[in-house]
């Protein structure tokens, strides 16, 4: 091989090893562009799946509610002597679809939930409030474990009161939460506690329960969290503070629990 012919090889080589570099470099970038779109989709798809969810739904209703009513709707509907009705979740059920508002139409707003009129629509319970994992228990039917929290300074303690009603912090006060042993659907039974009580909130899945907190972002609560932390969640105005990382639990994936 003369000179000028190993010249050339060679430069060919490099040349052609620039090409390689450059390709490598196009295919990483555009991975990289491929990644961060896919992340941007997932993240849609996440924010999508929130709002179909039964939490995002029973959200958007109380909020609908307040729109119309300026104040989030009662634990329970009451009758002439104070006595308990009906459960909020019949209240929302206007606020959901057309199939609900007829549903909402035939129930008897001044008997209790189990007169023999109101019982014989137990059967009807919205998909809204059905559990939409059982991955811990099975619930018996028409049963759900969706519930507010009732009491002194909780946000459904009774009065009139609205979303914006939290001193504490909307961020950092829950509206409601898939928890507890469960009830009949249209019962009025909720969670109601006094400042020395324990609260145990047993979820849906092992070792955390999921909430909805007053301005519409979720929350996975873990069993393991501390009376005093969990109190403070449950209260809208009672100054308590919060430790940094008490909403930083995530579970895992589904295809792991």
């Amino acid at each position: 091989m003369d000179d000028a012919t190993a010249s050339t090889s060679s430069r060919s080589h490099a040349s052609l090893g620039l090409t390689h570099l450059a390709l490598a470099a196009a295919v990483a970038a555009l991975g990289a562009v491929g990644w961060a779109g896919w992340s941007v989709i997932q993240q849609s798809r996440e924010a999508a799946a929130r709002s179909r969810c039964n939490l995002g739904q029973i959200r958007l209703a109380m909020e609908n509610y307040q729109v119309d009513h300026g104040v989030l709707p009662p634990a329970c509907l009451v009758g002439p002597k104070g006595e308990p009705l009906l459960s909020w979740r019949v209240l929302l059920l206007p606020y959901m679809d057309d199939e609900q508002k007829d549903l909402y139409s035939r129930f008897c707003l001044n008997e209790p939930w189990d007169s023999e009129h109101n019982i014989a629509l137990l059967a009807e319970m919205p998909k809204s409030y059905a559990v939409e994992y059982e991955r811990v228990r099975k619930l018996p039917p028409h049963h759900t474990v969706y519930r507010v929290f009732t009491g002194p300074g909780a946000l459904f303690e009774g009065g009139v009161n609205s979303r914006q009603d939290c001193p504490d912090g909307k961020d950092s006060t829950l509206l409601f939460v898939e928890a507890g042993e469960p009830v009949p659907w249209s019962r009025p039974d909720d969670f109601h506690f006094l400042s020395h009580d324990s609260v145990v909130l047993r979820g849906m899945f092992p070792g955390y329960c999921r909430a909805m907190a007053v301005e519409g972002s979720y929350r996975y609560l873990r069993e393991e969290l501390p009376q005093s932390t969990l109190r403070a969640l449950l209260t809208r105005d009672g100054g308590e503070s919060l430790p940094e990382n008490w909403s930083s639990y995530r579970p895992p994936r589904p295809s792991q629990q």
